[in-house]
């Protein structure tokens, strides 16, 4: 099974991927399986997690991607090497874990060098 390693930030508790690619002109192979917004099993914390995977746009996707941009700098790098956006996915908690978790207010972004491990997950 193809699992890749990604760094992410933490908003509310929920990691934020983006697919940056190094700043190549294409977006990396695993954001195929997260675009279309399935559900995806992640490794995070050190433990499988099922989530739902968002792409955020507008005015959701610019607050999370300065977050990014704050966690990384290198990114800056990115942006000047391609034209394309760089996709923002948030990996939130499935509908059941949502009703079974305390809510959390505030922002935190804290980027993690272990990163997210992806792996599609089969329903």
């Amino acid at each position: 099974m193809w699992k890749p390693l990604v760094a992410y930030v933490e908003i509310d508790g929920i990691p934020c991927v983006c697919a940056a690619n190094g700043g190549w002109d294409r977006d990396p192979a695993w954001y195929g399986y997260l675009h279309s917004g399935g559900v995806v099993e992640i490794e995070y914390h050190g433990r499988r997690v099922v989530v739902v995977a968002k792409v955020l746009e507008g005015v959701k996707r610019q607050p999370v991607f300065d977050e990014v941009y704050r966690a990384f700098p290198h990114v800056r790098l990115y942006l000047a090497r391609t034209s394309r956006p760089l996709p923002v996915v948030r990996l939130g908690p499935s509908t059941s874990d949502i009703l079974n978790s305390p809510t959390r207010h505030g922002l935190v972004s804290t980027p993690m060098s272990s990163g997210v491990e992806l792996s599609r997950h089969s329903l």
